[in-house]
């Protein structure tokens, strides 16, 4: 297996329901510090993942993925922790050696939207220009000003999306979406509403 191949093994006998994210456990490297650490590795897309441990705040920004026994370490970066939770990009080198072997292949498409951090100050138009049931890509004058993590509206759609940008290349972005803090969003809209009324 070469360095620039990763792959993550499930088990097809276990039956999980529809709603519940897949975990697997993998231990995290830390490349500065020296310190490793067992995790819950969730929400695997071509660009990155989740990373869940009671120790995460052991990890610097530099880290190394192993999964199951495998020889190699998945070359990693963190971008943020919140709480008990990592989220991870992989390496650029790594992640483009993965493209041609994704198992979602994006769609070419041209919707317009709406992007902005989480409490609206920040507000960027845009269009996603390929899209995945995990991600898209999205392109906009203006993408250096959002945060990470950024709410997309869908012009014609009464739904919001949360996503991760997980790599930024002048006015284009890789995006991975969160469906589970899609559906809190949501959640949290329709309270609001209904309070309201």
């Amino acid at each position: 297996m070469s360095t620039s191949a990763f792959s993550v093994h499930r088990s097809h006998a276990v039956s999980v329901p529809k709603e519940a994210p897949v975990t697997e456990k993998v231990q995290v490297f830390d490349v500065d510090r020296l310190t490793c650490i067992e995790a819950e590795m969730s929400n695997v897309s071509q660009w990155g993942c989740r990373l869940t441990s009671d120790n995460i705040q052991l990890l610097g920004k530099s880290i190394g993925i192993r999964v199951g026994s495998e020889m190699y370490l998945r070359a990693a970066t963190v971008t943020s922790i919140t709480g008990n939770d990592a989220a991870i990009v992989f390496s650029a080198a790594q992640t483009d050696a993965g493209v041609s072997r994704r198992q979602e292949p994006r769609k070419p498409v041209s919707l317009p939207i709406v992007m902005s951090d989480r409490d609206g100050n920040i507000r960027v138009t845009g269009r996603i220009i390929d899209a995945s049931k995990s991600g898209c890509r999205v392109a906009a004058e203006g993408l250096s000003k959002l945060p990470d993590e950024i709410i997309i509206r869908v012009l014609g759609m009464p739904r919001a999306l949360v996503g991760q940008i997980m790599r930024r290349e002048g006015d284009e972005a890789g995006v991975r979406l969160n469906w589970e803090a899609v559906r809190d969003l949501a959640a949290r809209t329709q309270k609001a509403a209904r309070e309201a009324s």
